[in-house]
């Protein structure tokens, strides 16, 4: 059988198998799959979708399945029909897939593949021969407004981040991933791909990471590398059943780490983390620390042209995204003339790159930048409080900031906030409005929610 002239990314993932025997993919329900079935379950499930339901060239299907080893399965038989997988999550609620269909003209939403088992296989030879320039597949993305924004990627950013992912990213076949992002985020599937691209193995969580969940998982499956957000870095360091993880590679992602939550995971958990720095528009990481001991998110990997518009990083990526479906305003926004503009407003020097804050978040006193996650270091750094979010009103003719803010065991020190900053930092610098709440609200993926101001 001659596949060698089909372009078709599932194929270049089944050549690529060089350990048949070696688990794959292991999820939190205790389900497995090892290398060598990976291509055998992946025809199958493609003969059965594409003759009971006709999927095929150009078949918009929308995947709305638990993070499970079924899911991975799912999506390579799409690619080897030439369909366009729509990633969505499996809890969203009926009104967003709804939504979502209606505007992507969905052919097919599946949301079990129990009802797919099959031992016919289709024949390889048959799988679609894609062009790398056009629309492959469909993720989310969300950011600080919980907004579902639908982004679309062409069939060759798969071959480019398969091709960078040993240069970028040094995972090794002897790697146990365990990924707490979810498969429908770009960023979640790029680390399916680093597994794939070095024969490691990936742990994908089936419904909500749980921190308790997260440590029985690197128990039970010796895991390496763990790929997780700060508000559950946080949240593990909180809780009962957590032990150390100096022999994994912690690597934070998804939102901005404070010096804080890294003393605190110190303490904790016993080891350091490593940042990375990414956006939706690229797929996957932009810098990744080689050293977590530096005060920046590391050095701009190869092959990334960027320049800095007032701050704000542009950048150019082999893998950067086509569009936002059917939001004009976001692409242009966001995709300038080949370049993808950030958002976020930075810092670059000799390559490295620190991170000051969201574009939309930053306020300029006396002609400088402040970044809100500055402010907000300075407020958590006081001894009363537990988090902070700091925001600005750009509606009147002069920008104002408020804080809301958490304190311990929800305690009112409101009045010794107010005293510690007037301390340290400059009267122009210290939020115009401060509230005391509860809990700081936050996205469905939680982040914090930064459009929320102070009544």
């Amino acid at each position: 059988m001659n596949t060698s002239k089909l372009n078709n990314f599932a194929l270049e993932i089944f050549k690529g198998i060089k350990y048949p025997e070696k688990i794959f993919c292991v999820d939190s329900k205790g389900q497995s799959i090892k290398y060598k079935d990976l291509q055998e379950k992946t025809r199958q499930l493609a003969y059965g979708l594409k003759t009971i339901h006709n999927i095929g060239p150009g078949s918009r299907v929308a995947i709305a399945i638990d993070d499970s080893v079924h899911w991975p399965v799912l999506f390579l038989a799409l690619i080897l029909l030439g369909a366009n997988p729509i990633l969505l999550f499996s809890n969203m609620v009926g009104t967003d897939i709804d939504k979502i269909i209606s505007t992507t003209d969905a052919d097919l939403l599946i949301t079990d593949t129990e009802d797919f088992v099959f031992k016919t296989y289709i024949e390889l030879e048959g799988c679609h021969n894609w062009e790398d320039n056009v629309p492959c597949w469909w993720g989310l993305s969300s950011g600080g407004t919980g907004r579902h924004k639908i982004i679309v990627h062409n069939h060759g950013s798969f071959k480019k981040l398969y091709e960078l992912a040993n240069e970028q990213i040094k995972v090794t076949s002897r790697d146990v991933i365990l990924c707490t992002a979810k498969m429908a985020f770009p960023y979640g599937l790029a680390q399916m791909f680093w597994a794939l691209r070095n024969n490691a193995t990936l742990c994908l969580i089936t419904k909500t990471p749980a921190p308790s969940l997260i440590f029985r998982m690197i128990k039970k499956h010796n895991v390496t590398r763990l790929n997780v957000g700060p508000y559950l870095l946080n949240a593990m360091c909180d809780c009962r059943n957590r032990h150390m993880l100096d022999q994994v590679k912690v690597v934070c992602s998804g939102e901005y780490l404070s010096e804080g939550l890294r003393e605190k995971v110190l303490e904790h958990l016993g080891c350091k983390v490593y940042d990375t720095y990414g956006a939706t528009e690229v797929w996957t990481t932009i810098s990744i620390q080689n050293n977590p001991d530096t005060k920046d998110m590391g050095e701009i990997l190869p092959q990334i042209d960027y320049k800095l518009v007032d701050g704000e990083l542009y950048i150019k990526h082999p893998v950067q995204a086509m569009m936002y479906w059917k939001d004009v305003q976001a692409n242009q926004k966001t995709f300038r003339n080949g370049w993808v503009a950030t958002g976020d407003i930075v810092e670059v020097k000799d390559n490295r790159i620190r991170f000051l804050g969201r574009k939309d978040d930053m306020i300029k006193i006396k002609g400088t930048f402040v970044s809100m996650l500055d402010l907000e270091d300075t407020i958590n750094k006081c001894e009363h409080v537990e988090e902070s979010l700091v925001s600005v009103d750009h509606s009147g003719p002069v920008a104002e900031t408020s804080a809301l803010v958490k304190f311990q065991n929800n305690h009112d020190r409101l009045p010794e906030l107010r005293r510690y900053l007037k301390d340290v930092l400059p009267s122009d610098k210290i939020p115009i409005k401060i509230k005391k709440v509860a809990q700081l609200p936050r996205t469905v993926n939680n982040k914090l929610k930064r459009q929320v101001g102070i009544d």
